[in-house]
Order: C-alpha cells, then structure tokens, then sequence
C-alpha cells in the first residue's frame, strides 16, 4: 500500500510539473501594471496586445505584441516591435513580495534606429534614462534593495535605419544582441549580425560582431566608453553592394577591425583591414595581391570632426602614409589630407595592375621606386578640392616581353593648376589630377619619342608623341596592358596617340590619334611575300580603325586605296573590314604563287582547289569593299580597267558587279567562289560585249578566228582537285558573232571562209564542247552548225545548207579536215 501510494504520488508531483511547463493562464490584470511600468523605465510609450503567466522552468510572463513607440521627433513608426517577449522574475524579490524582472527575450524583433534633421539619435534619450536611473547592477549582490535592471536579449532580431522619415536600405538581419548592467555605473552590450541591403540579394555578406561597454554620465556627449568591432568573412564583391549601392567589380576575401575609447565628444579610434586574394572580378588567372591598411584618428561628435587622422598601408619594402583631418562630415565636407609614398615598388603597382587588369603579360617586370608626397584640401569657401604635390619615379625599368628593357632613370610627377583640354580624355577638366611627364622614351629612332599624362580619381589619360619604330610601339602598348595584332611587321611610324580609361570602366583601354606608317613590312599567314607599306595614315577611332592613304606593294604588284575595321578586332572571322583598293596589276598564276609559294607550274586556276592548311589568310578573313585592277592576267589573257564589290568570308569569295575591257571588247558579270568547305565550287554568270574572237585565237596560239563577238555566259564547277576541275565544269554560252574569218576552213568559194554573221549554243561538259542551234551566214550561204569537241578526238562538226548539202569538219581547230556531205538522192512522186 505504501509502494502504491508513492506511486501515485509521484504520478501526481510529474502531472503537476507538466501543468506547470506547460499552463499559460491569463493575466490580463497585470496588463496595465507591466506597460505602466516599462513605459515608466524607458520614458518611452508601451502596448501590448496579452499577458500571460508562466510558471516552469522560471516564474515570469509572456508578453504578446510587444510594441516600443518612438518619439514624435524621431519617426511615427514603432521603435521597437516584437511579436512576443519573455519576462523572467527574480526570485528572491518574490521572497520579498515583490515582482521584479530579471530578463527580457525578444524573439525576432525590430528595431527602428533614426537620426533626426539636428543630427541625434532616438537611442540618445534611452541611454541617457537609464544611466540617471538608480537601478542595481543586472547581477546584484544578495540584499540589495533596489531593482536591478533587467538582462535584455534579442534573437534572430532585424535592425533598420532611418534618416528622418526616409527608411534606408541598409540593414543588419539575424541579429543577436544583448544588453546588461555590468555594475554600478557601466553598462555592456553585444552584437552579432549579418550586413545586408533591401534592394539587392547578397549572398555573402560576412558576420559583424561589436562588444562594448559605457559608464555614467550627466550627458550622453561626456559617456565613457569602449568598444570593439569585427567585420569578418566578407566577400569584397559583396561589401561594395552593401556600401556604395552598386558592385564595383573587386573580389577578395575581407576582414575589418576597429576599436573605439574615450567619449562621443572626443573618441579615439583605431582600425585595421585586409583584403586577401585582391582581384577584379574577371581576372581569374592573373596575380592576386594582399591589401593591409592601418588607421588611427580622433573623432568628436559635437564638431563633426575627424582629427589626428593617420594610415599606413605597407607595400613591399615601402609604405604609403595618410594624414590629416575631415571635418563637417554631414554637411560641407571640408578636409586636409596629406599622402606620402615612400619608396613604394613600382613592381608592387605592377602586381595591383595585373590583378584588376588580365591583358597585362604574366611575365613583365617593373623595378624602380615612387616617392611623392600629395596633398589635398578643401575648406566651405573653396568651389571644389585643392590638390598639390610632386614626386617621381626612380631608376624605373621596363622588361619580360623578351626584347631590350625599357630605363628612365627619372619619371617627373607633379599636379598640375589646369587641366589641357586636348589630353583631357575621360578626365572632367576640373578635377585635380597627377601629370605624368614629360617623358623621353627611345623607340627605334634617332630622337625620342615623349610620353605625357593625367591621372586622377576617375581615371587616368596618356598621350604618345614622337618618332617609333613599330616593334618598339607595339613592344610598348603590349606592356601596357594594350591588346595588339601579333605580327612580325617593323618599320617606321610617326605617332600622335591618347589613352585614357576610367577607373570602373571593365573593357581594354582603346588608344585613338593618328599613325603615319612609312617603309613597314609586315608578314602574313599563309601569304609567301611579305606587305611592304611605302606609306598609310591610320587613323584610330573609339569603334573603328581607318587606314587611308594606302601605297603598299606585295609580290610587286602596287595597291593604293583604304580600309576600315571596326574595334576591338579580336579573331580575323570576327573581324569584318572594308576596302577600296586599286591595283595596277593581278595574275591569277601569281596569285596562286602568292598563296602557296609551293605551287609551280600548275593552271592558272589552281587557287580554286587549294588544300585547307594553305588557306590562313582566305578562310580568316572576313572583308568586303571595291576592288578596281588597272590589268588583270588569266591564262594569257588580258584584261584592263577592271572593277567589281568584293565580299569574302570564311574562305568563299563573292565578286558582283564586276566590270572591265576584256578581249578588245567589254566584261560585266558576277562570280561566287566556295573555298572555305569541301568540295570547292564555282559559279559565274555574265556577259561579253564587242570581243576581238582574234584575241581569242591568239591565247590558243593558233589564229584560226577573227571578228567580233558577244556572248552570255553561265559556268559552275565543283570539285576536291585540279584533275577534277575540268571534268566537273558545266558551263553554258549563248554566242552572237559577225565580220570574221575562219582562215583554216575552206567551203564552196575560193579563199578562207568569210563569217557575215553566226549564233548559236555552245555547251560544256565532261571535257566536251556540244554545238547546237548554230547558224552561219557566209557568202557561199547559210549553213545549220551543230556538233562536238574534245581535247581528245577534236572536232566533230556538221554545216548543212538546204536540201541537205554541206560540209563535216574534223580535226582540230589548227588543222581541220573537211569533206563535202553527200546529197541525198533525189525522190521523184508520180502523180496519177
């Protein structure tokens, strides 16, 4: 019976614990009482929507609803709103018969934090109450009368901030803080958030952590205090987002510290920060550098001042140092800062260079120093910043790009009053900036050519004036960080260029000015004589290059003329250029020669069928312009005057509107050749006008025709060899001829035998001529002409006249057989 009565009885004590933990019995009646009495506290007004009481695993109340107004002053939003709180009670006041409450928890609250028009803060008056209150120290000692001020936390809170009325997008989230009276007159707070914006989806913010502590005091401005401040595990990409608004392309990994002591009237302050693996954002591959900067300085609240100011940042074996003060920080802004470098390694800038920068070569070095000292100022009678200063740069020297080094034993640098305007490229003409220069640069030639420029905070602006040999030039630009053709060309240029960049900008820099080239030679791939430009004017634009001016000579043939070619101009296939170009002589066996110097004694038409590794320069190009030929050769013959729209690319050549003197007479037609896939094909299509068939003859070696002849023409070809060329060739021709001589074809008269007037239809095909529908006036008559030839069995023709009598020619067209035709024998009707 004991046994069972123990049993029930601590059935009975665990039910009753259970209730405990988990009875919330209303207490509505305390209601006013607790907002009474808080609102009392923080002299701030209170609403809470329920009370409920607790009793396990400590006495104390659940507040629904919790709600802090702020002052009218401040803003019209709640200060603070929490959807529910937990009081706990201390129970040694309920011993006492007395409730007092030993901690508040704030599940997921919010907390407003505004700064009014006079510059003060809705926090002020809070703090100020509660170090004039005469509360006991949150954890105070046994029979302490007084209340002691509660142990407040917040979990998994969000923080906003606000100007006036206008709620700012900055913001920290998922905030713990707490907030406790570490004795009789100090205070400690700490905070763990995650920085964040509203208007933007940050990924990876990093964590900031601040401890601190404040002491008594009359007035806020007067408070001592100490506090620490982490920023850790940022990305760089991120923070720039959450501070300027906008990402401005750096990555790296960021670590922030600072500390403040002293009072708000007279704060010292002491910071550090790191950026670990700096980069830009596209520059993968490219060397990633360390930033570390130290800060010291002196801030007062009251005169909204920053004194004492004093940063080093070391770099290499030198150091850059800041000092100074800002003052007016929310108004105005007025300032004195003074920079010094010292003995800073040109090679350390290289390194930062070719960080933000991928087009600066892997294997440049830079040695020298860089000494200057840089100030800046600005006080509210000023229209804008004042910069002076002056440095240099020592025993500077260029190299790794496997030629000679580049040495300038002095770099001058000094701020200039004005700003002139024709360097003045993406500089504003009245920001201060740092002129570069004079300097002299030896680039190939007699006298040196002069480097000058402009560097400010938005970005910077060189000028290249003088005499270059072209190696030289491109050597430079390469080492620049500027993307140049890869070419073997050299020779001399007179340059007058500028390029300039702003620091944000994320594209290559684009230089723009003139270029005279004179006695250049340059090599192309795939082409066995090399470009020898007697001279061009290049002129370089932002979107495009225009070469005029053009007297240029390959396999010595002479062009003149001009080009233009859009930028950046990064693959030749994606590179498309126009032209106007003159030649005064083409030879299609030489053009053949030209491309494949490995070719000899091959048909004119070769080109048409060469193999794809000899092809780099067709099949690259893509290009598109007017092409006129003073003379033109193909196979013997020749042309003269010859003009017509050339569109090429990818290998395949289009030539429309082509037009010239041809034969004694007259060209025009159009021509598609396919080169860039297999099987190469051809197709053209014109007419001839008015052409001397004796020139005609005269390219066969045999002068076997005269007179004057028309003709349109339709030829296409397709093959994968020079055997196949002829074969595969279709081609079609309607002929119109008058006043000619055939001198090796005797008929019915005496004498060679006169052509009044001929037409007909002349087929190719299989290596096969095919006459059909001719017809030839002659004095002896008219005959029906139709027949074949070939290279192999010759002629194989057939004149009739009426009644069927006539002529067969065979042979060749040098030597032609020809025999009379039979007449049919006559057939008499008898009529009945």
């Amino acid at each position: 019976m004991k046994f069972l009565r123990l049993r029930r009885g601590i059935i009975a004590a665990s039910i009753l614990v259970l209730a405990l933990f988990l009875a919330r019995p209303g207490a509505q009646w305390l209601k006013s009482r607790i907002v009474t009495s808080i609102s009392s506290a923080i002299g701030r007004p209170v609403d809470i929507s329920s009370v409920s009481l607790r009793f396990l695993p400590r006495p104390g109340f659940e507040l629904d609803n919790f709600v802090v107004y702020d002052s009218p002053e401040f803003s019209a939003e709640p200060m603070v709103r929490a959807a529910q709180v937990t009081a706990l009670l201390r129970l040694r006041s309920l011993l006492r018969g007395r409730l007092e409450i030993s901690q508040l928890s704030l599940d997921d609250p919010s907390l407003n934090l505004v700064r009014n028009q006079s510059g003060h803060w809705n926090l002020e008056n809070l703090l100020q109450r509660a170090a004039q209150n005469p509360v006991a120290p949150t954890e105070k000692p046994r029979g302490e009368p007084r209340p002691a001020f509660p142990y407040i936390e917040a979990s998994s809170g969000r923080i906003n901030f606000k100007l006036g009325q206008e709620k700012k997008s900055f913001a920290l989230t998922d905030a713990d803080f707490s907030l406790w009276q570490d004795s009789e007159n100090s205070w400690g707070m700490r905070l763990e958030a995650t920085p964040f914006r509203t208007d933007f989806n940050l990924t990876n913010t990093g964590m900031l952590r601040i401890r601190g502590t404040w002491s008594r005091s009359a007035t806020l401005q007067g408070t001592p205090l100490h506090f620490n401040a982490q920023w850790e595990s940022g990305q760089l990409g991120e923070a720039t987002k959450l501070v300027f608004g906008n990402d401005k392309g750096w990555r790296g990994g960021l670590d922030f510290s600072m500390e403040l002591t002293g009072t708000p009237a007279d704060l010292a302050l002491q910071g550090s920060a790191t950026v670990q693996d700096f980069h830009r954002y596209d520059n993968l591959n490219g060397q990633m550098v360390r930033l570390a900067a130290q800060c010291g300085a002196h801030y007062s609240s009251q005169q909204e001042v920053f004194s004492g100011l004093s940063c080093n940042a070391p770099v290499g074996e030198g150091d850059i140092q800041l000092t100074g003060y800002i003052q007016k920080i929310t108004a105005s802004r007025e300032y004195a800062l003074k920079a010094v470098l010292h003995k800073v390694p040109v090679q350390s800038v290289v390194a930062f260079a070719r960080s933000i920068r991928q087009s600066i070569p892997e294997q440049l070095q830079a040695n020298g120093v860089i000494d200057s000292h840089i100030s800046l100022s600005r006080n509210d009678l000023d229209s804008g910043p004042s910069l002076q200063g002056s440095g240099e740069v020592s025993n500077f020297r260029l190299s790794g790009l496997g030629d000679a080094p580049i040495n300038l034993p002095r770099i001058p640098l000094a701020i200039p009053s004005s700003l002139p305007r024709e360097r003045n490229i993406g500089v504003a003409a009245d920001a201060p900036a740092i002129a570069i220069g004079p300097i002299n640069v030896a680039l190939g030639r007699a006298k040196p050519a002069v480097v000058s420029g402009l560097i400010s905070r938005s970005g910077y602006s060189l000028q290249l004036q003088g005499d270059a040999q072209v190696q030289s030039l491109l050597r430079m630009a390469r080492s620049g960080g500027i993307g140049t053709p890869q070419t073997s060309a050299d020779g001399h240029a007179k340059v007058d260029l500028q390029i300039a960049q702003l620091w944000d900008e994320r594209v290559l820099p684009r230089p723009v000015g003139k270029v005279q080239l004179r006695g250049v030679q340059a090599e192309m791939r795939g082409v066995s004589a090399p470009l020898e430009i007697t001279s061009a004017n290049v002129i370089l634009k932002p979107e495009e290059v225009d070469v005029r001016d053009i007297s240029a000579v390959v396999a010595k043939t002479n062009w003149r003329g001009s080009l233009s070619l859009p930028r950046p101009c990064i693959a030749p296939a994606n590179c498309p250029f126009h032209f106007d170009l003159r030649a005064d002589k083409l030879d299609a066996a030489g053009l053949d020669r030209l491309l494949d110097p490995n070719r000899v004694n091959r048909p004119w038409y070769s080109f048409l069928t060469r193999q794809s590794h000899s092809q780099t320069f067709l099949t690259a190009m893509h290009a598109s312009g007017k092409l006129v030929a003073k003379q033109i050769t193909m196979g013997g013959i020749n042309g003269s005057h010859f003009s017509g729209n050339i569109e090429v690319k990818a290998g395949d050549i289009h030539a429309r509107n082509v037009q010239g003197d041809l034969l004694g007479g007259r060209y025009a037609g159009n021509w598609t050749i396919q080169l860039g896939a297999a099987p190469r094909a051809l197709h053209g299509e014109g007419t001839l006008d008015h052409v001397d068939l004796a020139q005609i003859a005269e390219a066969l070696h045999d002068n076997w025709v005269s007179g004057t002849a028309s003709a349109k023409y339709q030829v296409s070809a397709s093959s994968q060899s020079i055997a196949q060329l002829l074969s595969s060739t279709v081609a079609k021709f309607e002929i119109k001829a008058t006043d000619g001589l055939l001198p090796h074809i005797f008929l019915a008269v005496p004498g060679p035998a006169r052509m009044r007037k001929f037409d007909g239809q002349l087929t190719y095909h299989n290596g096969s001529f095919n006459l059909q529908n001719g017809k030839l006036d002659t004095p002896a008559g008219v005959y029906e002409v139709s027949g074949t030839s070939t290279m192999a069995s010759g002629l194989n023709l057939k004149l009739t006249r009426e009644h069927g009598t006539g002529f067969r020619i065979t042979g060749t067209l040098g030597n032609p057989h020809i025999a009379e035709l039979e007449a049919p024998p006559a057939r008499v009707a008898l009529k009945r």
